[in-house]
């Protein structure tokens, strides 16, 4: 199973947008799969996946947020999913296994979660001289990244990627997710926040 953690992730519960099914192709699979990624829809996406390619979304750092706060992070995964936009190539199969590949551009969101990062730092110093915040630093940077990706333009970032697949009693599907699919998955913001989360408890 991939596991994808960051320092906020929720599962998103979403009526299946489409599904992969016994009389698909690899490539209706692979096209099935993006469409359900653009919708940030996981049980959607899985439908599409061996078990061991399941993408699992970790709540990472639960104890640390408030609903609210949980919310504004998975917006922030909807809003950057919903910019995800793919192109697929001419499958090749031999009859039991198959490889589609794809070309995957996606938002690059991590110089956000950097720069956010270093705003709450600068506050983080402010409170040493009297200037106490309200709220928590884990949220201070959710909110601040919010607000990053609802007012500024991310980087688009582009990578090739090949979708391999196997044919089931249920169909054709992905037996393994390269990094790249993850990255864009999570708009490219997993090292920044585990960095974040590191400098934030450390």
């Amino acid at each position: 199973m991939k596991r994808f953690t960051a320092l906020l992730c929720a599962v998103l519960l979403l009526l299946p947008l489409s599904a992969c099914g016994k009389a698909g192709t690899p490539k209706d699979t692979a096209d099935s799969f993006f469409k359900a990624m653009q919708k940030l829809d996981f049980d959607a996406m899985n439908d599409c996946t061996t078990n061991e390619a399941n993408v699992e979304w970790d709540l990472g750092a639960s104890d640390y947020f408030s609903e609210e706060t949980t919310q504004k992070m998975l917006g922030i995964f909807q809003s950057l999913a919903a910019k995800i936009e793919y192109q697929l190539g001419d499958a090749e199969s031999d009859g039991t296994s198959a490889t589609v590949p794809a070309t995957v551009t996606y938002p690059d969101a991590s110089a956000m979660v950097r720069d956010a990062m270093t705003d709450v730092m600068a506050g983080m110093i402010m409170t040493l001289f009297g200037e106490e915040s309200e709220t928590d630093v884990y949220t201070q940077l959710i909110d601040a990244v919010a607000e990053k990706v609802e007012t500024e333009t991310p980087a688009m970032k582009t990578a090739d990627v090949v979708l391999p697949m196997t044919k089931t009693d249920d169909g054709w599907k992905i037996s393994a997710l390269s990094d790249d699919v993850i990255n864009a998955l999570s708009g490219n913001m997993g090292d920044a926040f585990a960095e974040a989360q590191s400098a934030l408890v450390g």
